[in-house]
């Protein structure tokens, strides 16, 4: 039985299935409603409602099966970040905290990073231990983040990300 639904709004799509707006854009929807239906957004682009529907829940189905990752692979931390991670942590009065990583992908191959401090992982983290620190991953952008590079740039005085692959934002 397919849970992705023609009737379903945009919004109610994201929230069971990130990924469905990178879905989208590979079938040449860019414009995207989020409180119109599923179909209407999909006949707004000129495309074939049960063909796209099949892709969405197909690649649905696929993002709910097991991944491993080694965490040790996932993430690169430079020493110099680290040390500044280190001294926000510090600035910020929040020593044993942690790090979260977000990733957001607008478009195939094209990453948009970013962090908050949290104490604690979620139920679906993946951890990643580096230079004494810790940070964690959702398991769903697990792929959009494996084989980024966490750097500091001293002349511009922020983190730099950088992916192995693919160039990053």
């Amino acid at each position: 039985m397919s849970e992705i639904k023609k009737e379903m709004n945009i919004l109610q799509l994201m929230s069971i299935f990130p990924g469905s707006v990178t879905v989208l854009k590979k079938k040449g929807i860019e414009s995207i409603k989020v409180l119109e239906s599923l179909e209407k957004n999909i006949l707004d682009a000129g495309k074939n409602v049960d063909e796209v529907l099949d892709l969405l829940n197909k690649e649905f189905e696929e993002s709910k099966k097991p991944v491993k990752f080694d965490a040790e692979k996932l993430l690169e931390v430079s020493e110099q970040a680290a040390e500044e991670f280190k001294k926000l942590l510090l600035e910020k009065k929040k020593k044993d905290w942690s790090f979260r990583v977000l990733v957001h992908s607008p478009s195939p191959n094209k990453y948009s990073y970013g962090m908050e401090i949290e104490k604690n992982p979620a139920k679906d983290d993946i951890v990643v231990k580096k230079h004494g620190l810790k940070f964690f991953v959702a398991k769903h952008h697990a792929k959009e983040i494996e084989g980024t590079k966490i750097d500091f740039d001293k002349k511009e005085n922020g983190f730099k990300f950088s992916k192995e692959k693919n160039e990053a934002n």
